[in-house]
């Protein structure tokens, strides 16, 4: 992720506006902060996000991923978005149920490969992340809660 904190270190403004980098297509709510260090390189720090939590963006150059609708790679088939508020500088990510089994069907009739609806009917109804996304940031990187 170094690239992405060097631009938005190129890029800053004078504004007191929260330094953010937003990506996806990885399927998984993710919040990342980023410092420079000693060494002209950028440390990061991985956050477990939950769901309905809000987190303050501070002075961090910050890697934001919303989630996604319909693919989710870190196991719970809830939808999943981000609000960032520029005045309060901080950003709360969201879980909202929606019909994934009309999702899983259109997908299935429209001729998508059947391991995408698979994906949504297998998925379990949780309510925060589950263990084996938290295993995998604690082996990827360090971690906050």
């Amino acid at each position: 992720m170094p690239k992405e904190f060097q631009a938005l270190d190129e890029n800053k403004s004078s504004s007191q506006y929260p330094q953010t980098f937003w990506y996806g297509h990885t399927q998984v709510p993710t919040l990342l902060f980023g410092r420079r260090n000693a060494s002209d390189g950028y440390d990061a720090n991985a956050v477990f996000v939950e769901a309905g939590k809000t987190y303050a963006l501070g002075d961090s150059y910050s890697l934001i991923n919303p989630g996604s609708v319909g693919q989710p790679r870190d196991g719970d088939r809830r939808a999943s978005y981000a609000i960032l508020d520029t005045d309060s500088q901080e950003v709360t990510f969201v879980r909202v149920e929606y019909p994934y089994q009309e999702t899983a069907h259109r997908l299935l009739t429209k001729g998508y490969p059947e391991s995408l609806a698979r994906r949504l009917l297998d998925a379990p109804p949780v309510k925060e992340m589950p263990e084996v996304w938290k295993n995998h940031h604690s082996q990827n990187g360090k971690s906050n809660t």
